[in-house]
């Protein structure tokens, strides 16, 4: 966590010693207040959640979605033949983006929410939080 990295980066010089113990208390208040934000968020969107019937139709969810054909251009030349395969090459990137989110949103939005915020706090948040 950043503030162990912090600590052992720390010399041992007075100096250094108090400004390590100023920043820890910081640091330390920050996580108090990041794990506050999250315990409410969690509260606010996996305690009080409450499921839609689109929510859980999980089979329909899962099979429903069909991929979208991609569109290949050939034989064209110059200039405009390079403009449009750039246009390809950053819509396709696009679609897989796309793609990649509607991943996300076959899953049961409690379970999304608890890993969007896990995934943000873990590195920040000593580890002996998640222990309990």
């Amino acid at each position: 966590s950043v503030l162990r990295e912090e600590r052992s980066a720390a010399n041992s010089t007075s100096t250094t010693l108090a400004a390590a113990r100023a920043v820890s208390g910081v640091i330390q208040d920050a996580q108090e207040r990041l794990i506050f934000c999250a315990n409410t968020s969690l509260h606010k969107e996996v305690v009080r959640f409450k499921p839609t019937s689109a929510d859980l139709n999980y089979p329909g969810k899962l099979l429903g979605e069909k991929p979208k054909a991609a569109i290949i251009i050939e034989g064209e030349e110059g200039a405009a033949a390079a403009a449009k395969k750039a246009e390809k090459e950053e819509s396709e990137i696009n679609d897989a983006v796309a793609a990649q989110l509607r991943v996300y949103e076959s899953w049961f939005p409690p379970m999304r929410s608890v890993l969007r915020i896990l995934s943000k706090i873990f590195r920040v948040v000593e580890p002996r939080v998640f222990e309990d």
